[in-house]
């Protein structure tokens, strides 16, 4: 739709959001990079140069409007949007972590979401991977695990990183390993928000979320179109195609399409790649649909190709007087469908949801002389029906996964396996300031037998500023040969997969948030136990690095506490945030309680951010600070000192240009400033290099350009 303003002079454009005559407040209303939120009266203003505009206003419960408005050179200006066609969908407008149909502040279970500007500011910072995206949560934590070719898991509160599932838009599209090498194949350009579940999350999505979810919401279709290029004083350049376009009411696309490259870099002189090179493209459309009636249709693929190389450089030997070279070549592709179907024409109607999805990875790894090639496929299918009445909203449906390992290479870890599962969910609101939401879902696994997951969240309101929210629940994960432990490995030294039992956790949880006006404070106190967890220790006896993986004698418990501050009124915004865990395992070799490595006991962080709407400018400054961490089999330190990571952002828009600047790790913190990456003899499972527990790579300028057209 194109409206066409009286050519008269106008700076400011004030724009009205109604729905049936009434004022909507709260709604978002965006206009190239600037964004304002309706006030009470349904009022948003926006400072912008004259020429023309796409305005785009969007409100939960309502489906988006996105208009043209030719906007004149020096006067003030109004229009009026009026919102129609509630949104009708299994999933919230803002959330989509969950089941039920629900505000974010409305839903009994603790979901942190990072979305808007948050998600521009650290796509700019680091626009090829998620791991400068997810620092901004408390509690979670981006871990390298295997520092010769980069790879990183994400840990939520204490628990190891492969215990994390992965989602994108609710479906399974990043292989049979959540994190890995993954984590740092996903750019974040075309996401609208990130959305974390934390603690025992098997209830929703099966044993392979044992420790949390995270779900990566994709934009929907506006009318954009956006070219980003990026260059990292290391050696990295990053290219994007970015195109979204609504058709009319009821179809729809979004197309990313991206290029990496990064310079393999020896930072410290020693020899030896601090991080690796890689080059890597790929593309993903996703297309949209929906009917009058509310159902909708997305469909989605992806094609991925990444070459990885690290280990020594140049004619650099390693400490046993031969070179050695890691390189990795990945393969990857995806198709996803997800439909949302009203089941009949009246109100509040039940809906029935299908989710489908399919994914393939080959890999040829080189580990030193070794070769290990293999490929991954993961085949998911689930219907599910949806359906409100009298204030209650059940979910109820049925799932199927079918997931195989194959390596010519590796032959003794291969695996195949099904697992269909029931599972269903009610929430209701007892009392008026009282709602609850049940879960369920029972697996039964090809190999590992049937198993059952309940979860139990509540909301409790008072004082109108305050929320009370107490979960607890348990969970599943099913051993497979990929683990945080066994990622810088070499998979041909892993015995085979004899005798592991299910690894089974209960957690529990009590999260206080309270909001005064633009002031929302937040505090968490949780704990888990693992029993049985899979553990990595050498083989008895053996003396050329065989290992193996082995249930843990005793329960993994994580014990902590988070509070979170964000202040957030024009021009300024301000996020502070702590975390605090202790947590402890049964070490697989002494038999001996010790703290699980690589988990700071205290982490702050803080983000401070300007943003002048009238003429275009962001500016951010975020500090990270790390407390002392524990280490293992770390031959030059028990413990790693505390440090500060510190960096900054600026970004101007000129008319459809916008230029980016940002400043990573300013205080120059480098592992190898204290000890040496490199082992100075091989270690168990041949691998060459400690743990990571600090950056590698020193200080970085990373600059770009945003072109809209």
């Amino acid at each position: 739709m194109l409206v066409l303003l009286p050519q008269q002079p106008a700076a400011r454009l004030t724009v009205a959001v109604r729905r049936q005559g009434r004022p909507v407040a709260g709604a978002s209303v965006r206009a190239d990079s600037l964004s304002s939120q309706s006030d009470d009266r349904g009022i948003a203003v926006l400072s912008l140069n004259g020429g023309t505009h796409v305005i785009t206003v969007a409100a939960i419960g309502f489906l988006p409007e996105t208009l043209s408005v030719i906007v004149p050179a020096a006067r003030d200006t109004s229009i009026s949007v009026e919102l129609t066609h509630p949104v009708v969908e299994l999933e919230a407008v803002t959330v989509e972590a969950t089941r039920t149909a629900r505000r974010i502040e409305e839903e009994p279970a603790r979901v942190e979401v990072l979305a808007g500007e948050d998600v521009a500011e650290k796509t700019e910072m680091r626009p090829a991977d998620l791991t400068m995206l997810l620092s901004e949560m408390a509690g979670v934590r981006t871990q390298v695990t295997a520092p010769t070719l980069g790879s990183a898991v994400v840990r939520i509160q204490g628990l190891r990183g492969h215990y994390t599932l992965f989602l994108t838009d609710g479906l399974p599209l990043h292989g049979a390993q959540s994190g890995g090498l993954s984590l740092l194949q996903v750019p974040p350009l075309d996401l609208r928000q990130v959305e974390v579940v934390k603690g025992a999350a098997s209830a929703l999505y099966g044993p392979a979320a044992l420790g949390g979810v995270v779900n990566l919401v994709s934009q929907r279709p506006t009318a954009k179109r956006e070219v980003v290029l990026n260059q990292s004083s290391t050696g990295g350049s990053d290219a994007f195609l970015w195109i979204s376009q609504q058709f009319n009411q009821r179809w729809g696309l979004t197309l990313i399409g991206d290029g990496h490259r990064q310079d393999e870099r020896d930072v410290s002189g020693d020899g030896w790649a601090d991080f690796a090179g890689f080059s890597r493209a790929q593309v993903r459309p996703r297309v949209f649909w929906a009917s009058d009636n509310g159902g909708t249709l997305m469909v989605t693929a992806s094609y991925m190709s990444e070459d990885r190389t690290g280990g020594t450089v140049g004619d650099a030997l390693a400490p046993d007087g031969q070179p050695f070279v890691e390189s990795l070549e990945t393969h990857r592709g995806d198709a996803g469908l997800i439909a949302q179907l009203p089941l009949a024409s009246r109100s509040s109607p039940p809906v029935l949801n299908v989710r489908l999805a399919a994914s393939k990875d080959r890999q040829a790894r080189q580990f030193g002389g070794t070769p290990e090639h293999s490929h991954q496929t993961i085949l998911f299918g689930e219907t599910s029906v949806a359906y409100s009445h009298a204030g209650i909203d059940w979910v109820g449906g049925l799932s199927w996964e079918r997931e195989a390992f194959h390596s010519p290479d590796v032959a003794s870890l291969d695996y195949t396996f099904q697992a269909p599962a029931v599972f269903a969910q009610i929430t209701a609101a007892p009392f008026h300031a009282l709602t609850a939401t049940l879960s369920a879902r029972c697996d039964a696994q090809s190999i590992h037998g049937t198993y059952c997951s309940p979860r139990l969240s509540t909301l409790s309101k008072f004082a109108q500023q305050w929320a009370l929210r107490l979960s607890g629940g348990g969970g599943v994960f099913v051993p497979t040969p990929f683990t945080e432990e066994t990622e810088p490995i070499a998979l041909s030294s892993l015995q085979p997969l004899n005798g592991l039992r299910v690894e089974r956790a209960r957690n529990a949880s009590a999260d206080l948030t309270a909001t005064f006006g633009p002031l929302e404070l937040s505090t968490t106190v949780y704990g888990s136990r693992v029993e049985r967890a899979v553990m990595l220790r050498p083989v008895a006896g053996d003396t050329t690095g065989k290992v193996e993986l082995v249930n843990s004698t005793g329960p993994t418990d994580a014990l902590g506490a988070e509070a979170f501050a964000v202040y957030d009124r024009a021009p300024f915004v301000a996020t502070v945030h702590y975390a605090y865990v202790h947590s402890s395992e049964v070490d697989p070799t002494t038999g001996v309680r010790r703290d699980v490595p690589l988990n700071p006991r205290h982490n702050l962080f803080l983000d401070l951010a300007y943003e002048n709407l009238a003429h275009g400018s962001w500016v951010a400054l975020e500090i990270d600070w790390s407390g002392r961490q524990a280490l293992d089999s770390d031959p030059y330190r028990a413990e790693s000192p505390p440090y500060v990571v510190a960096g900054a952002l600026a970004s101007q828009q000129f008319g459809k240009v916008k230029l980016f600047l940002s400043l990573q790790n300013m205080t120059g913190v480098r592992q190898t400033h204290y000890d040496p990456i490199l082992l100075p003899a091989r270690g168990p499972g041949g691998r060459w290099t400690t743990d990571q527990w600090a950056p590698l790579a020193g200080r970085s300028i990373n600059g770009g350009v945003r072109v809209q057209f």
